[in-house]
């Protein structure tokens, strides 16, 4: 009887332990705070911010990224590399009107949106140009397999889209004119093995948002989507092999196979983040960040002070900035503090949950949410 009755003490001696350490390893890594969160019981507080400028102000239109654990930011002057502390590696002059970075594993590209040239990099700096022939109106959102898409004017036609192809050198795969359709913006299959375009078609006096499914190889049309919306659609992205976000201050549609979901709204941001779709935007009188599923059902929100003009997320961290401050919110809608030093806010980079680089027309910086 005495050896039963040890055995259940032991028993129940161990699992009181293991309860303990399981606990104790959730709350150290926050998985225990973050359900307590989504739960309603638990409230973030307020956070310090620490900040660490950049000796570089950035001129006119800027973005910036990480790559191969260092800074690359490209503005109207050029670009320029430094160390994850700062310091100066190299730097590029160009003359760039609007321009948008774009990364692999080994090369970055930064395309100049009014301009005419793809400019390429390494880790060591610059190696080459590609010169379209027309002005570039847009640029795929994201690069596969070494391949990227960009949007640009042509003789006789409303845009055109061409194939790149910077495996190695810096070549043209193919070209496809459009005749009716004014496109704006692209995004390539995880696959590699097509894109879609999108943009608007005119239509009496007013117009239609529109888009095309392209094999990457030969540019065949492989689908022809039209009266997508009767609104502007400027931002598109594969989530899925089959499944498609774009994006607009008043719709977001989603695509999945021949499935077509519309959320009417008024947005002033919107990004994709862990598969869900996160809004800052007005509803009546408030000011809202929404999160949506890719069934279009919203599935959180919180109110917002002051509206934003655009949104960034990562992972449990969001950044609602504006021309004159950046405000910082987890999901769950509780305030972390205001960045209110860096004005003109037009770039964000996270390199980490609660890390993040940012770009503005008056300084450049480093951000961590303690």
């Amino acid at each position: 009887m005495d050896r039963i009755s040890n055995k259940k003490l032991f028993i129940i001696t161990a699992a009181l332990v293991a309860f303990l350490a399981v606990s104790i390893l959730l709350l150290v890594t926050g998985v225990a705070q973050e359900f307590f969160m989504s739960l309603g019981i638990y409230e973030e507080s307020e956070k310090n911010i620490d900040i660490t400028y950049l000796d570089y102000v950035p001129k006119g239109s800027s973005e910036l990224t990480t790559f191969d654990d260092n800074i690359i930011i490209a503005d109207q002057s050029g670009v320029s590399c430094f160390s994850e502390d700062g310091v100066w590696l190299w730097s590029k002059e160009l003359n760039l009107q609007n321009p948008v970075i774009l990364k692999t594993d080994k090369k970055i590209a930064v395309a100049d949106i009014g301009g005419t040239g793809i400019h390429f990099f390494n880790k060591n700096g610059f190696t080459e140009t590609y010169l379209s022939s027309d002005t570039i109106i847009g640029v795929s959102e994201n690069t596969v397999n070494s391949h990227l898409c960009f949007i640009h004017k042509a003789d006789s036609y409303i845009s055109a889209v061409t194939v790149l192809d910077f495996t190695a050198d810096v070549k043209a795969v193919a070209t496809r004119k459009f005749g009716e359709y004014y496109m704006s913006a692209a995004s390539i299959a995880p696959s590699g093995e097509e894109f879609i375009v999108s943009g608007i078609k005119a239509k009496e006096d007013t117009y239609e948002a529109v888009a095309v499914k392209l094999g990457m190889k030969d540019l065949s049309v492989k689908e022809t989507i039209e009266a997508l919306c009767d609104t502007w659609l400027p931002k598109v992205e594969y989530v899925k092999e089959n499944t498609i976000v774009f994006t607009g201050g008043n719709a977001i549609v989603i695509m999945k196979g021949d499935d077509k979901t519309t959320v009417e709204g008024k947005f002033n941001g919107a990004v994709i983040e862990n598969g869900n779709v996160f809004t800052v935007g007005q509803d009546n009188e408030k000011n809202v960040v929404r999160e949506y599923s890719l069934s279009g059902k919203k599935t959180f929100e919180f109110e917002i002070g002051r509206m934003a003009d655009g949104i960034s997320i990562y992972k449990n961290t969001v950044v609602l900035f504006s021309e004159n401050e950046a405000n910082l919110y987890n999901k769950y809608g509780h305030f972390l503090g205001t960045l209110d030093e860096i004005t003109q806010i037009s770039s964000i980079e996270f390199t980490g949950k609660r890390h993040f680089l940012v770009c503005g027309g008056s300084r450049t910086a480093e951000v961590d949410v303690g």
